[in-house]
């Protein structure tokens, strides 16, 4: 009975680490991933475009590296008549995964 008390709480632990995000991105390192301005990041979390976190009583944003990654696959898709910027989003994909800054 002891040890199915430690498995529970084993399991419950190990569910909880595996919903937490590998790292949470501030709106300066967006942005520089992004190659934008700071403002756009915080326009474009507004928007819902990408998908942001309020973190803290100050409420600052806070992104997860796999939703900037599915934002940057859906401004690929959406922008395969603008071969310009998608070679620049490409590019910045790269640099995400890489871990390159």
């Amino acid at each position: 009975m002891h040890t199915n008390s430690n498995q529970s709480i084993r399991t419950e632990t190990e569910y909880r680490e595996s919903k937490l995000p590998a790292k949470l991105l501030s709106v300066s390192e967006v942005a520089r991933f992004l190659g934008v301005h700071p403002s756009t990041i915080r326009r474009w979390g507004k928007k819902g475009l990408l998908k942001s976190y309020a973190i803290g009583l100050r409420h600052n944003l806070r992104f997860k590296q796999e939703d900037i990654l599915h934002f940057l696959d859906q401004c690929r898709e959406e922008s395969r008549y603008a071969a310009p910027l998608a070679g620049s989003l490409v590019r910045e994909r790269r640099k995400i995964e890489s871990g390159r800054r």
